[in-house]
């Protein structure tokens, strides 16, 4: 992989791959030498399909304690984020670029990319990917009343032939604004009847090492 990018903020990421020719395919983010007093919240990964910006995956970093310095031994100034991106491989062996952005800048941290590659039969072929909706880097307002429907429209889907399935892959995340343990979730519909309902937020954070 090779970086490249002039804004403090972004950062494009060139590959090569082969169309649909892996088994498993795997996105590694490693980041060293973080910085406590980093501005950076989270980093978002997107690609184009179709001059529509399609998000992959999105990682937060750590939070350090306000008084935390690098004398700190016992604060590890590392991590590591994982994504398997194996139905995402014709989209990438086309672009051949991944583009990443941080709401605070590269300044705070140094990040190595690259690929864990099994090659081999997938075991989807995927025709296409089609884009739906995008928060863009800031995500949607969620209001009292949620998210304005206007900025979530209905989509009209026609699926390539021959298709024997479709996968939706719905990308939450977002952070609290409040300590109230207010409800939020996301409900997806298809030809008018509801065929999943899941919670934005998580309720494991308290086994978070």
């Amino acid at each position: 992989t090779k970086q490249s990018g002039l804004l403090a903020q972004e950062r494009d990421v060139l590959f090569s791959l082969n169309e649909q020719s892996y088994q498993n395919l795997t996105l590694y983010v490693d980041l060293t030498n973080i910085r406590y007093s980093n501005r950076s919240t989270f980093v978002s990964i997107t690609t184009e399909i179709q001059q529509q910006t399609a998000e992959i995956g999105r990682f937060y970093l750590p939070e350090y304690p306000s008084d935390a310095t690098s004398h700190y031994e016992d604060i590890s100034n590392t991590a590591n984020y994982t994504f398997d991106i194996c139905l995402w491989q014709k989209v990438l062996s086309e672009t051949g670029s991944l583009k990443f952005y941080t709401d605070g800048s590269f300044d705070d941290f140094e990040m190595d990319v690259y690929f864990l590659e099994e090659k081999g039969q997938p075991s989807v072929l995927v025709n296409e990917i089609i884009p739906l909706w995008y928060s863009g880097k800031n995500g949607f307002l969620y209001e009292k009343e949620g998210i304005d429907p206007e900025l979530i429209p209905p989509k009209s889907i026609e699926l390539k032939n021959p298709s024997q399935k479709a996968i939706v892959q719905i990308l939450a995340h977002g952070v609290a604004k409040s300590n109230k343990p207010d409800s939020r979730f996301y409900f997806f519909n298809i030809n008018g009847k509801e065929v999943a309902k899941r919670s934005v937020w998580r309720d494991d954070c308290s086994y978070n090492p």
